[in-house]
């Protein structure tokens, strides 16, 4: 197998945007630790931070989940109202990285962008909780909404978030009808790491297949490298709502999002995997940097007016 050529896949203001993320990462001769990977990470997400659109609104809250409280950030564009669609949109970082303030400005885009309010949640992180613990609070996020509100919903997250988001629709008492959709941007969602994508983007830029191992062990709590957990290893499809994909082609976790379309399909529902070309994983934080990238974040927008619309324009 011909490893993949980046220098000619990517063009070059995404290059430049690899570039960029990867001037927060310090070389420290020996493996960073925890709270410096998190402490890198948040200063990353905080230098491509843009300022929130006109028109938006935020509200910090929390809510209670057993012993522990779940803190959740609102974002309510002027022109929303009350009997519209809410998203719930689960941030990325491999479950170990990541919170409100690392994708508050890419939530902030998203709802104005669809329209909807929109709330993120702040999930509990490995290693220190490891799993079952941030799905369980995935779970208490989308139990909120149900008794709060008597509006419809959609699922949203990126990457580990995504995880999160599609394992929460297996996990509902199904069918849910006030679950109106999915959107998974280049999720993670246990496919095969000895197959596929996972090899011949073995060495991806800003994330590798050993990158993906490492975080699935804090995640898990394991040493075992090819232990699979997630949607792909569920065997009911049916009954999930209509799911729009979002996969970078330069990324390990590429096939994880057209293998779970075809099990969706074949169990008779509604899905679609949108293929970002010469794109990365993470790349969302680029939308203001990268023209391709700015492309698919306004395709990610155009799916989530559509789910909230009950509208399915995809063929």
């Amino acid at each position: 197998m011909t490893d993949p050529n980046y220098e000619l896949l990517l063009d070059e203001e995404t290059k430049a945007f690899i570039t960029a993320t990867q001037s927060y990462y310090p070389d420290r001769g020996q493996a960073p630790t925890i709270a410096e990977i998190r402490a890198d990470y948040e200063a990353m997400c905080s230098g491509f931070a843009a300022p929130h659109p006109a028109g938006l609104s935020t509200h910090d809250s929390s809510f209670a989940n057993g012993c522990h409280s779940i803190p959740v950030r609102w974002y309510r564009p002027e022109a929303a109202t009350a009997s519209q669609p809410v998203m719930i949109y689960f941030h990325g970082g491999g479950f170990v990285v990541g919170g409100l303030d690392s994708h508050d400005s890419i939530v902030a885009d998203l709802a104005a962008g669809t329209n909807l309010a929109v709330m993120a949640v702040d999930y509990a992180l490995a290693p220190e909780a490891p799993y079952p613990a941030a799905l369980e609070d995935a779970m208490s996020a989308v139990s909120h909404v149900l008794k709060t509100t008597d509006v419809p919903f959609i699922l949203a997250g990126d990457s580990a978030g995504a995880w999160l988001a599609a394992s929460v629709a297996h996990a509902l008492n199904r069918p849910e009808p006030r679950l109106i959709g999915q959107i998974l941007i280049y999720p993670t969602l246990g496919g095969d790491i000895r197959t596929g994508s996972y090899k011949s983007h073995a060495d991806a830029p800003l994330l590798s297949t050993e990158d993906i191992i490492w975080y699935g062990q804090q995640f898990m709590g394991t040493d075992q490298p090819h232990q699979r957990m997630g949607p792909l290893v569920e065997t009911d499809f049916e009954h999930l709502p209509p799911t729009v994909i979002f996969a970078a082609t330069c990324d390990p976790l590429y096939d994880d999002g057209p293998a779970y379309v075809r099990q969706i399909c074949a169990a008779g529902g509604k899905a679609v995997c949108q293929t970002e070309d010469g794109l990365v994983h993470g790349y969302l934080r680029g939308r203001y940097q990268v023209q391709k990238i700015a492309d698919s974040f306004a395709r990610i927008v155009a799916a989530g007016r559509a789910l909230a619309d009950r509208d399915w324009p995809y063929r």
